[in-house]
């Protein structure tokens, strides 16, 4: 009497597991079947024809899959599966970096996202509503941002950023320039800075303590003065300048006027 022995593939009845794996990662052939324990011992799982779900997606969501279980008796059978392939928004981590740019000047989004180069190839950095952070401030300080992360699956995410916009005393350098006045004129602060017209518009110039320079000298030549330059956004610096005061013998002019007088008298120099 012949005994008919059933192939295990008839006997086991693999279950369908829908796993879930980042975007690009390979599934595992064995995480799609759900009764594992309940097969054979030395069951094996593979993609078929060597082929597994491609899970590069430039969408996430569910993509095919063919399992075949291999038996030990030799017998085999396919299973279709389901692989759930997660948005890079939920398996990458953007990092908020507080970046400095100069008072007025547009920060770039991807300058305040710290791990970049962790980020998938491709990922795009914009502004939230394309709104950068306003820089052009009264005071300078921390700004807040929205920089949104578009990744190459399609899906995107919000970080909270703050950039740091420099007082306009770190940007700029006033230049000293030597100014000359005649004895006792008061000089002008603004005359004493060489590169006013390379300073922010509504940039004032003063003497320190309101102060300037006494050029009301016995001796003609260069007097010391400091001028305070005043920022739009509220910062300020000193310049200490030079203020030559010419000689009075440059400032005026005699002008010779004919005088005369009796015989044998003495002329007056001035009169």
């Amino acid at each position: 009497m012949k005994v008919n022995v059933r192939g295990q593939a008839e006997t086991y009845t693999p279950v369908a597991k829908e796993q879930t794996v980042d975007n690009g990662v390979e599934p595992k052939a064995k995480d799609s079947i759900e009764n594992v324990a309940g097969l054979p011992s030395g069951t094996t799982f593979t993609w078929k024809d060597n082929t597994p779900p491609n899970t590069a997606v430039t969408t996430p969501g569910k993509v095919d899959g063919t399992v075949v279980v291999h038996y030990p008796d030799g017998t085999s059978e396919e299973v279709q599966v389901k692989v759930n392939v997660r948005g890079q928004a939920e398996t990458y981590t953007p990092v908020a970096k507080e970046q400095t740019v100069d008072n007025g000047v547009e920060p770039k989004a991807k300058d305040s996202i710290e791990n970049v180069a962790g980020l998938p190839s491709g990922t795009t950095f914009t502004w939230k509503d394309n709104t950068p952070p306003n820089t052009a401030v009264t005071t300078p300080g921390k700004v807040d941002g929205t920089v949104v992360v578009h990744y190459p699956d399609g899906t995107s995410e919000e970080v909270q950023v703050k950039v740091n916009v420099r007082g306009q005393a770190e940007t700029y350098t006033p230049v000293a320039k030597e100014q000359t006045v005649d004895n006792g004129v008061e000089p002008k602060a603004k005359d004493s800075i060489e590169n006013v017209a390379g300073l922010p518009s509504g940039t004032t110039f003063t003497w320190k303590d309101n102060t300037p320079p006494n050029t009301a000298v016995t001796t003609p030549g260069k007097v010391d003065g400091t001028v305070v330059v005043h920022y739009p956004d509220g910062t300020s610096e000193e310049v200490q300048v030079k203020v030559n005061v010419r000689g009075q013998a440059e400032t005026y002019t005699p002008v010779a006027k004919e005088q005369t007088v009796d015989n044998g008298v003495e002329p007056k120099s001035q009169r």
